[in-house]
């Protein structure tokens, strides 16, 4: 659709590394700008969301999600925001996820279905 296409213009490739590197200031910042389209996609078809995902960055994707993202937009590789969010569990004592999990428990998850199933508790 016309909506999600492919965007390779400079505010959109700065959008794309906010919303990677998880700065949420910046994002927000981009994201009111006049012309910005939510569910842009780079040349391997991700979306912010699917960025700010790869790189475990909820309180971006906290953000996209308000900004109206679509989370059912896959990459060319046909994976989603949820795919890549199932590898990462909220770290305690970071400013970026420090609310994301009201039961931290202090131990890693290990293996991908601890991920996975802790995956429906991390508030969006």
């Amino acid at each position: 659709s016309m909506s999600s296409g492919l965007r390779e213009d400079a505010h959109h490739k700065a959008l794309r590394r906010a919303a990677f590197d998880g700065d949420v200031s910046e994002l927000k910042k981009l994201l009111a700008a006049k012309g910005t389209c939510v569910d842009s996609r780079d040349k391997s078809g991700m979306t912010l969301l699917v960025s700010a995902s790869v790189n475990g960055r909820l309180a971006a994707v906290r953000a996209l999600m308000k900004a109206g993202a679509d989370a059912s937009i896959t990459s060319l590789m046909k994976n989603g925001p949820l795919h890549y969010l199932a590898k990462w569990r909220p770290s305690a004592g970071t400013a970026d996820d420090a609310d994301a999990d009201a039961d931290a428990d202090g131990a890693a998850a290990k293996t991908p279905s601890a991920a996975d199933k802790r995956v429906g508790r991390v508030s969006l």
